[in-house]
C-alpha cells in the first residue's frame, strides 16, 4: 500500500493527519452532515493534505517536524481551500476566455 501511495505522490503521515483534520472539520459544519457528506469531507481532507503539504512545506521552507501539523490544518480547512481554489480558477478561466475573444 505504501508503494501505491508513493507512486501517487502521497505520504501516509500527511494523509492520516489530513484525515484527522477532516474528521474534526465535521464539528464545524452547519447542520447535520449525512454519512455520505461526512465521508466526502474526511476523504477531501486527507487528499487535499496529501497533495498540498509537500508543496506548501517546500515553498514555505517548513521543517519536517512541523509538516504533520500543517497536514492537519490543511485537512481541517480543506473545503475552504478547495472552494477558494475553484473560485480562483473560475475567475482566471473567464478572464483568459475574454482575452482570447
Amino acid at each position: 500500500m505504501l508503494r501505491i501511495l508513493s507512486e501517487m505522490g502521497l505520504e501516509l503521515p500527511s494523509l492520516m493527519a489530513g484525515l484527522l483534520g477532516g474528521v474534526l472539520s465535521l464539528r464545524f459544519q452547519k447542520g447535520k452532515a449525512t454519512p455520505a457528506k461526512a465521508a466526502f469531507l474526511i476523504l477531501a481532507g486527507a487528499i487535499t493534505a496529501g497533495y498540498l503539504t509537500p508543496m506548501i512545506a517546500t515553498y514555505g521552507n517548513i521543517s519536517v517536524e512541523l509538516q504533520n501539523a500543517l497536514s492537519f490544518i490543511i485537512g481541517l480547512a480543506s473545503m475552504r481551500i478547495l472552494e477558494a481554489t475553484l473560485v480562483a480558477v473560475d475567475k482566471l478561466s473567464k478572464k483568459w476566455i475574454n482575452e482570447k475573444l
